[in-house]
């Protein structure tokens, strides 16, 4: 079975897809009613969204990129740690990269993190 779209769940809820899109992101626009049952539709086919359009319409990806110098380091270990579980706590995700102190390399790792 393939994975539901915005389409299936419109579809089966006989909106538009722009119904559907404001029904789930908690638009006032959509009236109460319709997106109850938006909303049942979309879990009863197990449709999540796409995360990248997400990403894009909201200007913002929910992660945190963190460069150290080396995970070997017990100070930054603890960095890590306490970094992750922060972000964790407020629905974020953590990409660790490490320059294994290495300037080249450090530099390569700064500019993944600036593009994606």
């Amino acid at each position: 079975m393939s994975t539901p779209t915005i389409a299936d769940v419109a579809e089966a809820a006989g909106v538009s897809t722009a119904t559907v899109s404001r029904a789930l992101s908690g638009s006032t626009r959509v009236n109460k009613a319709t997106a109850r049952k938006v909303k049942d539709i979309a879990a009863q086919l197990g449709y999540t969204g796409n995360p990248i359009a997400r990403a894009l319409r909201k200007n913002t990806t929910g992660n945190v990129g963190l460069l150290v110098p080396s995970v070997s380091n017990p100070f930054f270990t603890m960095l890590v740690d306490e970094v992750e579980q922060r972000v964790g706590a407020i629905g974020m995700s953590l990409y660790l990269c490490t320059s294994r102190d290495d300037t080249e390399i450090e530099a390569v790792r700064l500019a993944s993190l600036c593009q994606g």
